[in-house]
Parts: structure tokens; sequence; C-alpha cells
């Protein structure tokens, strides 16, 4: 498999962090090539990215500027954010097939509006939504395109994810619904907002029918995710929140951005006997895993009240 960073100049690609020197000089490869892009702005470049795995290789490349369709949306790309999903898109075979470019957290200013497109202007500061569905399905009607019926028979899953991503100097949006106006935001502060604030958010919203002044919030993993839902969670309602996580750096921060209680959970059992102290018998109301890994969704599971939604998000 081949992923190819393309449009125009500023592409990159990603690797995931933690097993071994690969994943190190896979990171290395990813800056240098955002680097060279940054220092050579008025190139239309991109940074090429071949394989996958313990083969994957970066060189930067000119690419053609993409060509506009109707209905389509240019855009010139303000900030691409590297996400964790980057790098195993990069060192695992995802079953994606031919070349595209990473990056699905994106922001900038359309560049240019494909014939009928209403609504937007040249110039404009937008976000674009990461996961694209086909548009026509239940959930897609929902605006869940997340959840579309239809994927399986769509290249990818959203730009970045089988469809050419921000990684550029330009990104080619199929459909006007999937850009949002940033208004007065810079694009720059915007791009990670489009699925490090949006996964978080996605899961809180579904829930704050179920939620009150008396409920308790349990965040575990303190990181991209979860330091943004500590954020959402203290804006979009009033219960009380414990941010778990196993770095007293976090910790402090997740107090600092509205978490009542924190805990550190590195010891699993004493950390339930804690957050169940503070609690009571009711539970937690919500618990929101941004780790994803095992031994915080048996911690979660522990918390959870009897009537009570769980979330994992990592």
């Amino acid at each position: 498999m081949r992923i190819d960073q393309r449009f125009g100049a500023q592409h990159v690609s990603q690797f995931r962090d933690g097993a071994d020197e690969s994943h190190a000089w896979s990171l290395v490869s990813i800056l240098s090539g955002l680097i060279f892009c940054l220092l050579h702005p008025g190139v239309n470049r991109n940074l090429d990215v071949s394989g996958y795995g313990a083969h994957a290789s970066s060189i930067v490349t000119d690419i053609a500027k993409p060509r506009v369709r109707p209905g389509q949306v240019l855009i010139k790309i303000g900030a691409a954010g590297v996400c964790h999903s980057d790098l195993h898109l990069m060192e695992e075979d995802l079953g994606f097939t031919g070349q595209f470019t990473l990056g699905h957290e994106n922001a900038g200013w359309i560049a240019e509006l494909g014939e009928s497109v209403d609504g937007f202007k040249e110039g404009d500061a937008v976000a674009v939504y990461g996961p694209w569905g086909c548009g026509h399905c239940h959930a897609c009607q929902q605006s869940m395109e997340n959840y579309c019926e239809n994927h399986a028979s769509l290249r990818g899953f959203g730009g970045g994810l089988g469809f050419d991503g921000d990684m550029a100097e330009y990104m080619l949006v199929p459909s006007a619904r999937f850009i949002v106006s940033l208004a007065s935001l810079d694009p720059k502060k915007a791009a990670p907002l489009t699925d490090a604030a949006l996964t978080p958010y996605h899961a809180i919203k579904r829930a704050l029918p179920l939620l009150h002044s008396d409920s308790t919030v349990v965040i575990f993993g303190l990181g991209g995710l979860g330091h943004m839902a500590v954020q959402l969670m203290r804006i979009l309602s009033p219960v009380r929140i414990i941010a778990g996580d196993i770095d007293p750096v976090k910790l402090e921060h997740a107090r600092s951005l509205g978490a009542d209680e924190t805990v550190n959970t590195r010891d699993s059992a004493a950390a339930a006997e804690q957050i169940l102290k503070l609690t009571g018998p009711r539970g937690a109301g919500l618990v929101l895993d941004c780790t994803g890994v095992q031994p915080t969704i048996d911690l979660g599971a522990k918390l959870l009240g009897a009537t009570a939604p769980g979330r994992s998000l990592g």
C-alpha cells in the first residue's frame, strides 16, 4: 500500500508513537517534510509517503493543484492537525487502496467554489468535517455521516482516510455540507478541533439528556481528546467532573480546565475505591474513556451507575 501526500504545496504523513525505533524515524520524516514545506510556501509541493509499517518512507514532490467541479470546494489549508490515527494509517494496512494524502484535522480558507455552491464565498475561513458519507442514507440524513450505511461502497471514510486530506497546500472537499464557517476564528487554532474536540463532543452531546446537576461524569485519559472533553463537559452541563490519568501534570491541567476532582489511575483498584467514595452508591452518570485501553475500560465499567451510559473514545 502507498499513502501518497498530494495536493499542492504542503503534504505530510504520520505514524504512531510507542512500539519501537521505527516509529521515531517515521515522526522525524513527517516533521522534516512539514518544515520543508513551511520554508517554501510558494512552491506547489507535497510530502509523499510510500509503504506502511517499518518500510514506510517519504519524499517531497510537486503535485498539480486540484481542479474544482460543480458542488465541490477547494480549501487553501491554514493548518493540518497530526492525529494518532495517521500513525495507524502509515504503519498498518487498514484496507485502503490507491494513493491519498493524509490529514483529517482540517481548516483553512476557501480558495475556489464549484458551480451551485452557495452560502460561502472565496476567502471565508472554514473547518472541514472529517467523516464523509454518501449523504443519502438514513444515518447521513441525520447528519451522522460517520455511521454512513454505504461506507463499504465508498473509497474511504473522509479526507485523509482514503480520500486526499489536508497535508498539502490545497484540499478538495466533495461537498459544501462538509465545511463549517469559522467566522473570526483562526484556522490554525481551529484545525485540531475537527477531531480532538468533535470526538468527545459527539459522545457528550448524545449523553446530555441523561445528565443533570446531581450527576457525576468521569473522564479517563487527559491527552488530546480528554482535555477537550473536560472543557466541553464544563461548558455544556452543571455536572461534577472527575478526571483520571496516570500523569500528575495532566491531572493538574485538568483541574485548571474545570475538573472538580482528579484521580491518579495507575492503581486501578485504588482509583475505583477513591472514585466510588466520591460518587456514592449512585455511581457515575457517564464515563468517557479517552484512552481505549483495557484497564480503563474495565475501571469505567466498575464506576457506571445502573442506568448510566459509557463511551469509549480512544
